[in-house]
């Protein structure tokens, strides 16, 4: 598989997640359906966990892709020697991307995450806030954090809010595979392009 294909179902899976987590967090439209249909509200949570599941499965099949890219061509030419600073920086030293590689051994190897539902009030000014989130203590029981993990959740005592965790993990790949993208165009000009 290419990078760009990679890319094209990671950004199509955190599409599909991101909606889901939007409509979620809209009462108008998300309460309206589950006053509606009996046990709604438990589907919807499923289905988030199986959109988050397919996004971080599809988030280190793209890491892995690029890693392909990078050793075959980049690294066997000697291109792109800034390439494992960028991932130090990115990835390597990034509490929140330990967090995405654990969670995924978590949901693959370990078990389903628990999602919750929060409803928030706030009087002034008056305003309802719904959202998903992961249960902090269904994480804890967990023994194979690495150390940034484990740093990532104590910073999330009453849960990690989903929409909040994919969107700042998109960007940060995102942004990695645009500098990637860049170097590697530049690097790469008359061959056959893996990406």
């Amino acid at each position: 598989m290419s990078v760009k294909d990679s890319l094209y179902i990671f950004k199509k899976n955190y599409s599909e997640l991101k909606k889901l987590l939007e409509y979620y967090s809209n009462l108008e439209k998300s309460l309206l359906q589950v006053a509606s249909k009996p046990g709604a509200d438990i589907l919807l949570m499923l289905e988030a966990t199986r959109l988050l599941h397919n996004f971080i499965a599809s988030a280190l099949s793209l890491r892995d892709c690029t890693r392909w890219v990078y050793k075959d061509i980049c690294k066997s030419q000697k291109l792109l020697q800034e390439y494992q600073t960028k991932v130090d920086s990115t990835f390597t030293n990034n509490d929140l991307a330990k967090f995405i590689e654990d969670i995924r051994i978590y949901c693959q190897h370990y078990k389903t995450p628990i999602v919750y539902s929060q409803l928030l009030y706030s009087k002034d000014p008056p305003i309802f806030e719904r959202n998903m989130k992961l249960d902090i203590k269904a994480l804890e029981k967990f023994k194979n954090w690495n150390p940034q993990s484990k740093q990532f959740i104590s910073k999330h005592t009453d849960g990690i809010n989903l929409l909040e965790l994919v969107h700042q993990y998109y960007d940060l790949v995102i942004e990695f595979h645009d500098w990637f993208r860049r170097q590697y165009m530049n690097i790469i000009t008359n061959k056959e392009s893996d990406y």
